[in-house]
């Protein structure tokens, strides 16, 4: 067992490194490339840099089973390369072998560094190949899809083509890459010898060599926590594995030769799952998701869901579901395992597709896609799982896309109206959705049980507009912490202006994107009404009902782009519409809900009322409720005092 201080230079003396399988694939992120570059960076001359563990375990190949995997490196490993597993260290040996490639990119074919010509480096460090044979010094094992990356799109090989498609771990390697490429862009030649040596002679390894397999699976588990931590869903892969090793054939009656060819396929069919697992997370490359939020809710989804225990779900699969100990005494077998992988590896397609609702692999209808939106707006987890089962479990479109509205309307009714506590109905819809997967329940009884949590108060009676009532004349208007809001400061309200939005924009083409964050929400009668044009329409009224008109929704206006603060305050005259460098501008050209503004001839407080009154009656019927009557809309809007105003005026 080797135990010293070396430098890449050393560690790569005709050897030859995999990336096992049970680990996970490149994971630096910026922070992580920023920190290595700014570590070089300080490097002083002459000076070294330790750069931590490096674990590593040398493959016997004795066993024919262990030559199989490096068949393609046969001819180099007995020409004298030593082959090995990389057990701990791997983010950052990928990473120098990135760093070192994109220096040899920028090198002529006659150019050296550090006293090395370009092809003794390549053959070092990325390449050995005679006229008929090829090897790769670095990379993962053959069949992962890291490795044909790799060797196509970083190693540059023309002879190999990565058809498939990005996973999370394809994406860092690629922005790896970039990033190196990048900062070597305007390098000339002295400052890249002087890079390569840090590289290769500077940075010291402490390298420690193991030699018993199951010893790897300890080592790899135990010192996850340096560079970027292992994920959960990472270390549960790699336990699965490890399992398959001690399988205990004594307590299935089998015979030896079938029990190893099932154990084999079992290490296939977990490394296939992963496969498509980290394909379907990282897919969207806009939408990278993440890795413990998934196998969180696949642990709901398989084992169900319990308060106490919900938090615990990576110990309880580590600790109690996949031991070490159960797989010794036959407790845990085969079919088990099987099982289980099945299920996470079927899951992560459909995952993907409630998350991505509008990515082309996701296939659903128009109007499913507009739904499934509303529901990533509103955000409520446990919907997300019901939602993924209800896919897994080929739920008819009709039922679907009734349980996705009904959700939709749930989840405003309980939480926007009513200010339920998050937490309200997660434990219930978390079974109800374990429930679907074990084909106890189905999406019908879903789609009832939505709707009797809202409407029938024996079930609960998740919604009250009672609730919404006090919290708009307690809260939002008069509480006692000084701010006083009103709509400006509902939780809801850029939700219901955007739907509202919508609702005015029919079958026109949008004006408003929820994604892009340049929506802003307007006081159309501004917040300081400094010039006089404010002044004859909200004479009379008292500072205090001057702020209930400033904050009631009916003078809140969702823009198609931001505006200047200081337009915000401008006349209502010049908000309809203006010139500005030769180009007209203002409501009349901007959103739906701008225009409908625009329509008015000034903007006063029976204006306000009358725009607040209209919104009323969206929510009513987008929503499927009832306010009041218009004296108790007057009420919710802050407005009832425009009654004696309009008495007074008589």
């Amino acid at each position: 067992m080797a135990n010293s201080l070396k430098s890449i230079a050393d560690i790569f003396e005709r050897k030859l490194f995999r990336i096992p399988d049970y680990q996970r694939g490149y994971s630096w992120e910026l922070k992580q490339l920023n920190d290595f570059w700014d570590d070089l960076g300080r490097l002083m001359d002459g000076k070294y840099h330790y750069t931590g563990l490096l674990t590593i375990r040398k493959v016997d190949l004795r066993d024919d089973d262990k030559f199989g995997e490096w068949k393609k490196d046969k001819w180099l490993i007995e020409s004298g390369f030593e082959p090995y597993y990389i057990v701990d260290g791997q983010q950052r040996l990928t990473t120098i072998i990135l760093f070192i490639r994109a220096i040899l990119e920028k090198l002529k074919d006659d150019e050296m560094l550090a006293y090395n010509r370009k092809e003794s480096i390549e053959e070092k460090y990325i390449k050995r190949a005679t006229e008929s044979l090829k090897s790769y010094i670095f990379g993962y094992e053959y069949n992962d899809p890291s490795n044909r990356f790799l060797i196509a799109n970083i190693f540059g090989d023309s002879s190999e083509v990565y058809r498939e498609p990005m996973t999370v771990y394809t994406v860092n390697l690629q922005n790896a890459f970039a990033f190196f490429q990048e900062k070597l862009k305007h390098m000339h030649h002295g400052e890249l010898d002087k890079l390569f040596k840090k590289l290769t002679l500077r940075l010291q390894f402490n390298l420690y060599e193991i030699e018993d397999e199951l010893d790897e699976f300890v080592v790899f588990e135990t010192t996850n926590n340096r560079g970027k931590p292992l994920s959960k869903l990472e270390l549960l892969k790699n336990r699965l594995i490890f399992l398959t090793t001690i399988l205990d054939n004594d307590n299935t009656g089998q015979q030896k030769e079938l029990f190893e060819t099932q154990r084999s396929d079992l290490r296939l069919q977990i490394n296939d799952a992963w496969r498509k697992i980290y394909e379907y997370l990282g897919k969207n490359e806009k939408n990278l998701l993440d890795d413990d939020e998934f196998l969180r809710n696949h642990f709901y989804l398989y084992y169900g869901y319990d308060t106490d225990t919900a938090a615990s779900y990576d110990k309880i699969l580590l600790d109690e579901k996949f031991t070490s100990k159960d797989a010794l005494q036959g407790k845990l077998g085969i079919k088990d395992i099987e099982k289980f992988t099945d299920s996470i590896g079927k899951s992560a397609k459909q995952w993907f597709r409630v998350n991505n609702p509008e990515h082309s692999s996701a296939h659903f209808s128009i109007a499913e896609v507009d739904w499934l939106l509303k529901i990533q707006r509103q955000n409520f987890k446990p919907f997300f799982s019901c939602l993924t089962v209800l896919l897994l479990k080929k739920t008819e479109n009709d039922l679907f896309l009734k349980i996705i509205k009904e959700m939709e309307r749930y989840y405003f009714l309980v939480f926007d109206l009513s200010k339920r506590r998050s937490n309200t109905g997660v434990s219930y819809f978390y079974q109800r959705a374990h429930a679907i997967w074990r084909d106890k329940k189905s999406g019908l009884h879903l789609l009832n049980d939505l709707k009797e949590r809202i409407e029938n108060p024996t079930i609960g009676h998740d919604f009250s507009l009672k609730r919404f009532k006090s919290r708009v004349l307690e809260d939002l208007f008069n509480n006692t912490d000084g701010v006083k809001d009103g709509y400006y400061g509902w939780s809801a309200l850029s939700y219901v202006l955007f739907e509202y939005e919508l609702h005015l924009q029919g079958r026109e083409d949008s004006k408003v994107d929820w994604r892009k964050n340049k929506n802003t929400i307007e006081h159309i009668y501004p917040k300081n009404p400094k010039d006089k044009c404010w002044e004859e329409p909200f004479q009379g009224f008292s500072i205090e009902e001057r702020r209930y008109l400033l904050n009631s929704i009916g003078n809140l206006l969702m823009l198609s782009r931001s505006k200047n603060s200081a337009q915000r305050n401008y006349c209502f005259a010049y908000k309809r519409v203006h010139e500005k460098n030769g180009k007209k501008e203002g409501y009349v050209y901007g959103s739906f809900s701008e225009i409908e503004v625009s329509e008015y001839k000034e903007w006063n407080a029976q204006a306000i009322l009358e725009r607040g009154l209209k919104i009323f009656a969206f929510i009513e019927k987008r929503w499927k409720i009832t306010l009041g009557d218009i004296n108790q809309k007057k009420d919710l809007l802050y407005l009832k005092f425009l009654e004696s105003k309009e008495k007074e005026d008589v």
